[in-house]
């Protein structure tokens, strides 16, 4: 990553930095705008568990509330009536689930983000809890990047790509 997880003034840092916590998993996007300015794009989901149907995860569940700011509002909190999305930082406890028949939140959750913000969002997602998945790098908290309209296949290689991150790094 070329920036630190705690630029943008600390909101994403003091939005997601307990998303650690055992027993509840957290989920929050944030738009990075133009201006460098990052807005929540609508209020924290969560849950108890994760349980076995994707359609109840917490990305599921951020993703379809009717609370999430259309660009226009997100250009109102940014201070900048031109400002454009650079780019959306998805928190997570867990990384995204891969159901079976790409019906897991991995290949659900871009199409979803395409139809609210448009072709081409870069988004990067972050988990925030160790699942045992962490590379020769030595950071357990993974992290992975896509598109709002990567295929199925550049979503599925995105996430065996996933890297180490922590917060300063």
């Amino acid at each position: 990553m070329d920036r630190s997880r705690t630029a943008y003034g600390g909101v994403i840092y003091r939005a997601v930095s307990d998303f650690t916590a055992k027993g509840r998993v957290q989920y929050v996007a944030h738009a990075v705008m133009s201006n460098d300015v990052a807005v929540a794009i609508g209020p924290q989901t969560e849950s108890a568990s994760t349980g076995e149907s994707a359609e109840n995860h917490p990305d599921r569940e951020f993703w379809a509330q009717r609370k999430l700011l259309s660009l226009a509002e997100l250009q109102a909190k940014c201070g900048s009536k031109t400002a454009s999305i650079d780019h959306i930082e998805i928190d997570c406890t867990l990384t995204p689930c891969e159901k079976s028949g790409y019906k897991g939140c991995l290949h659900q959750i871009p199409p979803l983000v395409k139809a609210r913000y448009g072709d081409n969002v870069k988004l990067t997602v972050f988990s925030h809890r160790d699942e045992g998945m962490g590379g020769k790098d030595g950071k357990p908290k993974r992290y992975l990047t896509c598109k709002s309209n990567s295929s199925t296949s550049e979503l599925t290689a995105a996430f065996a790509d996933h890297k180490g991150w922590d917060w300063t790094a």
